[in-house]
């Protein structure tokens, strides 16, 4: 499954909302911001269990930036995008930017209601994750788990043998 991830509001706290983890010295240097709680180890049981990872921001950060900071953080994000270059490229094209950039994915996960509804309407589900969620990762928990492969059995045979001529 393709998973499109928010960071403001859904990984980092926007303004001390929910508890963080202490930020890597390096991931620190790229941004200046802890993740929050369970992040990690849910995003990296989501990639062990087969899914791809994009992350995607409104906030002014590059994806160079981003993309360190992912790396010194530990996240297993294949792909990052950014507002920034959502317009750039609509500009180019001279159309509108989608927000959030759905295109592609199978999930979104995002703190804001609107873009869950919008990424809906689209035909993309969404799971809003909420800033009062302490255990925000244990229902995202069954995402991380393989579907069960169906155990193939021999089909038993059952065989009555009557002596020939008893009816």
């Amino acid at each position: 499954m393709k998973i499109a991830i928010d960071l403001e509001g859904t990984l980092i706290a926007e303004c001390g909302e929910f508890a963080c983890e202490r930020p890597h010295p390096l991931a620190r240097r790229a941004l200046r911001c802890g993740l929050r709680v369970g992040a990690k180890s849910l995003l990296q049981s989501l990639v062990k269990a087969g899914h791809t990872l994009t992350l995607y921001t409104s906030g002014n950060h590059s994806a160079l930036t981003l993309r360190l900071w992912c790396l010194a953080a530990g996240l297993p994000v294949r792909r990052i995008i950014t507002l920034r270059q959502c317009r750039k490229n609509a500009r180019r094209k001279a159309s509108l930017v989608a927000w959030p950039p759905v295109q592609g994915q199978d999930l979104i996960l995002d703190d804001e209601l609107r873009h869950v509804q919008a990424a809906q309407r689209l035909g993309v589900p969404g799971i809003q994750i909420t800033n009062r969620e302490r255990d925000w990762t244990a229902r995202l928990a069954s995402l991380t788990q393989r579907p069960t492969q169906p155990t193939t059995t021999p089909p038993t045979v059952n065989t009555i043998r009557q002596p020939l001529g008893s009816h």
